[in-house]
């Protein structure tokens, strides 16, 4: 393969992969739920460029609104900041939005 040749053959590997980094983002933003429909923890988590998932830890919840985790923590071990540990888990205590959502309309302290 002479120069020219082989400059078109990267050229043309430099174009796929551009190519398939636009097609993972444009399936990344088609999975991506609408910020405007979300409410509460989900939105909050979203715009920090979180996943939007059902349950979120302690320090995504900390990421997401800016409370420190010192505080969330505080609240869930007085019970009034409701959570669990998953079987099997000695890590990773996670809160449920409607949890977290629920906690911020009782005037968390």
């Amino acid at each position: 393969m002479d120069a020219s040749m082989e400059e078109v053959v990267v050229i043309a590997r430099e174009l796929v992969a551009a190519a398939e980094k636009l097609l993972e983002c444009a399936a990344t933003a088609e999975s991506r739920p609408d910020v405007g429909q979300l409410t509460g923890l989900r939105r909050m988590a979203v715009e920090a460029k979180l996943p939007d998932k059902p349950y979120y830890t302690i320090a995504e919840i900390a990421e997401a609104t800016g409370i420190p985790r010192t505080t969330l923590d505080v609240e869930r071990r007085a019970g009034r900041l409701k959570s669990f540990l998953p079987d099997g888990q000695q890590r990773g205590i996670l809160v449920k939005c409607d949890w977290f959502d629920a906690w911020m309309r009782t005037g968390c302290r």
